[in-house]
């Protein structure tokens, strides 16, 4: 894999995944239902090639089309702006146990990530397989904080791939504590210490949870303290905002991107977000759609 184009920090981060089993089952700590979830969904998943981290997972292998949190793509620019940009659609353990008891609140962030001047529109992203991509910003929507991202370079040199996804509950609605899981990478260095050490997290950390119910909004959730409407009680550090958040059939119901410092609950953006960002945008999703009904037929 040619690496020249990264940091010895995101080199190092290629490296952490690539040796990493994530289905060995002598990692696990939970019953075979959480297994059969995690065998379904975990190479679906992504995240940034950076020390800043963040999460993302493929919905459309086809196309190569990724779906994060608006946030993690349009921080330190003018948010305000919801326009799209145009271009062709075309060895260590894996622990998923509960971590250690923490406190209701969260303390206030020691570090924060250096702010952009200009509007970033390229991202490397890594799967969970260790394949490391190159993709552009293709669409966003900030009051809906959804962002979709395209694969336009691989790094291994390969013609034609279909990437591994996780597909998105489509129908149906979300039944009170239904369990849960959440695949997403913590920040690599200490975000509540004043002192800079690293957490030891592993990539692609996968916590269990439950979900939680609705903000008033089920759509927006609370705009004016920036929560997410899904509630849920996957356990998630700064770096998981991005992360997909899945039933135990293995779709994609909400995607982790806030914390109530208040409560300690953990929020994200609902399904019914999604279905309104698909009714929004039906064009990102129209090979779902033909797929679906070649399956019927």
């Amino acid at each position: 894999m040619e690496m020249k184009k990264y940091s010895a920090v995101q080199q190092q981060i290629i490296k952490n995944v690539q040796k990493l089993n994530h289905l060995d089952r002598r990692n696990w700590q939970v019953d075979n239902s959480y297994y059969e979830c995690v065998q379904k969904s975990i190479y679906g998943c992504l995240h940034f090639i950076s020390d800043e981290f963040g999460s993302a997972f493929c919905y459309d292998g086809k196309k190569g089309l990724i779906m994060t949190c608006a946030h993690c793509v349009i921080q330190g620019v003018d948010e305000e702006k919801d326009d799209s940009i145009n271009i062709s659609l075309g060895n260590q353990p894996l622990e998923i146990s509960a971590p250690p008891q923490r406190k209701r609140g969260r303390p206030k962030k020691i570090q924060e990530p250096q702010q952009q001047t200009k509007p970033k529109q390229t991202f490397h992203l890594i799967f969970a397989n260790g394949e490391d991509v190159e993709c552009k910003l293709v669409k966003k929507n900030k009051k809906l904080d959804i962002a979709i991202l395209q694969i336009i370079q691989r790094g291994t040199d390969i013609s034609e791939k279909i990437y591994p996804q996780i597909d998105i509950f489509q129908e149906g609605e979300l039944k009170k504590f239904e369990e849960l899981i959440c695949i997403g990478q913590p920040a690599y260095h200490d975000m509540e210490n004043a002192k800079s050490q690293k957490t030891n997290y592993p990539p692609f950390y996968i916590s269990k949870g439950y979900f939680e119910g609705y903000t008033l909004d089920p759509i927006y959730g609370v705009q004016e303290k920036e929560l997410g409407p899904l509630k849920h009680s996957c356990w998630t550090y700064w770096g998981h905002r991005g992360s997909p958040i899945i039933n135990l059939q293995g779709k994609v119901i909400g995607i982790h991107n806030s914390w109530n410092e208040i409560n300690g609950m953990r929020h994200g953006v609902s399904i019914h977000a999604i279905r309104e960002f698909q009714k929004l945008y039906p064009h990102f999703f129209s090979s779902l759609s033909d797929s679906k009904q070649d399956q019927s037929k």
